[in-house]
């Protein structure tokens, strides 16, 4: 499926004559009157229907008025607007500074944003089956190339599969800043090569590193029993896996569905063990785990060990009445990024948002605007090397951003100055090595996945703040 060429206008169509216009095809609609229209069932073209749960965006008019902004590239993402402002604001961040270097070819970049919170005000859909709604929205209405997100790994796999089913097999590559799990390394095939690049990819570290170093954590405070409590899903499971794969003690798995669930699971199966771990997504999960914890008696030196999504300032505030259990907390995490490259993005987003919103906010700041700029770029080589931009030709070029042959000065950073320098370097299909906000981004070409330093982090004495004790390099 193509996605947004830059092609004239049909030269008997005219914006606006949508009933008189036959189609096959949403994608015949698109190229003669923009992105926002669609093939109806009686086979003529028509203004796309609305989305109220896609209805933001950058430019804010894109919708209200998309005749201004025919030709434009529209990338699209996936949020849960109620917790990931963050997230979305620097996800959206890349779209703004390169139209401000002159877009592609002289077309702007536009950007989608869906929201898949829970709202019941809108629909009863859970966040799941939402963010695979939007998914399918953005691809088949909108016809996007790529899209950011999601966050979590149990809403990537569902996004996943709702875009390749026996009904779709969308050409759109999903960039994940934030999805970890393991299970993710091989959703789009097991050998990504040139011809098949995959069209999943994160610009976080799967969790075979966290996990390791989790095990390692697990051993050397002296612990030979545990019991690892965590949500059934991708997330939850991959984290357990990679942890067991590496920890050569006795380990004791016990899953959860829900909240009532897991509490069940707290009270009457975790007793007796040298330590508890807890692996979930949702902050709310975690922070009802520590406070039904903090009403049993063994958990005041009971050690407990978490994972990335609990290194959440929401979560301080939600478990303050289990403050008691946050000295006997351990937890890691992809490294806290830093250094030049970042603070340059740190300040672009607070000329952009602040005081708003501010980039340390969240963890995935970084890791969401290079998996924007990933999209860019990928959406530049496809451009220049394929018959169109699709998700295939973006994951292409995806593969050559990480040579490692590439000398250190030579490497490109991901940022608007170096836009030029990207756009001529998809012209001649050339490899380049990226240094990105979140650090390198040094993608194996034998797995897709890229690798990164993981922190181990404490919480403050104050219990205001978390704190890393050390940093492990893989």
């Amino acid at each position: 499926m193509r996605a947004l060429l830059l092609l004239a206008l049909a030269p008997a169509c005219s914006l606006g004559t949508y009933d008189y216009t036959a189609c096959s095809s949403n994608l015949e609609c698109r190229d003669a009157f923009g992105f926002a229209t669609v093939c109806n069932a009686d086979g003529y073209c028509e203004p796309a229907p609305g989305n109220d749960r896609c209805s933001e965006t950058w430019p804010t008019d894109l919708l209200s008025r998309p005749a201004n902004y025919t030709g434009n590239y529209i990338i699209g993402s996936l949020y849960d607007h109620s917790t990931d402002v963050p997230e979305t604001l620097a996800t959206q961040l890349p779209i703004i500074e390169v139209n401000d270097y002159g877009g592609l070819e002289g077309h702007d970049f536009a950007m989608i944003q869906c929201d898949y919170a829970e709202d019941l005000d809108v629909d009863d859909l859970g966040a799941d089956d939402a963010a695979a709604a939007g998914a399918v929205y953005l691809a088949e209405t909108i016809g996007v190339a790529a899209i950011i997100g999601p966050a979590t790994s149990s809403q990537s796999q569902t996004v996943w599969n709702a875009l390749h089913n026996d009904e779709m097999d969308a050409d759109v590559v999903i960039i994940s800043p934030s999805a970890t799990s393991t299970s993710l390394t091989t959703i789009d095939g097991v050998s990504p090569s040139d011809e098949d690049p995959g069209l999943f990819w994160r610009t976080a570290p799967p969790d075979e590193l966290q996990g390791k170093v989790i095990a390692g954590l697990v051993t050397d405070s002296g612990a030979n029993r545990v019991v690892a409590l965590h949500e059934d899903g991708p997330y939850g499971q991959g984290l357990y896996e990679a942890f067991d794969q590496n920890y050569a003690g006795d380990s004791t798995e016990l899953t959860f569905a829900d909240q009532s669930s897991m509490i069940e699971s707290l009270t009457t199966s975790t007793e007796g063990y040298d330590a508890v771990l807890f692996f979930a997504g949702d902050v709310g999960d975690i922070a009802a785990f520590l406070n039904a914890a903090a009403s049993l008696d063994y958990y005041e030196e009971m050690p407990i060990f978490l994972s990335d999504a609990a290194r959440d300032v929401d979560l301080l505030a939600e478990a303050s009445s289990a403050s008691a259990l946050f000295p006997n907390i351990t937890g890691t995490a992809p490294g806290a990024v830093s250094g030049d490259v970042y603070d340059a993005f740190d300040a672009a987003y607070g000329a952009q948002y602040e005081p708003d919103s501010s980039a340390s906010d969240s963890s995935y700041t970084p890791y969401c605007f290079d998996a924007t700029w990933l999209a860019l770029y990928g959406t530049a080589w496809s451009y220049y090397n394929e018959d169109a931009v699709g998700g295939t030709g973006i994951a292409r070029g995806l593969r050559r951003v990480s040579n490692p042959d590439v000398d250190a000065e030579d490497e490109v950073i991901l940022r608007p100055t170096s836009w030029a320098n990207l756009i001529a370097n998809a012209q001649d299909a050339a490899d380049i090595n990226v240094l990105g906000a979140s650090g390198e981004l040094d993608y194996d070409p034998s797995t897709g996945e890229t690798s990164g330093p993981i922190d181990v982090w404490t919480i403050a004495a104050n219990g205001d703040e978390f704190v890393t004790d050390h940093t492990e390099y893989p």
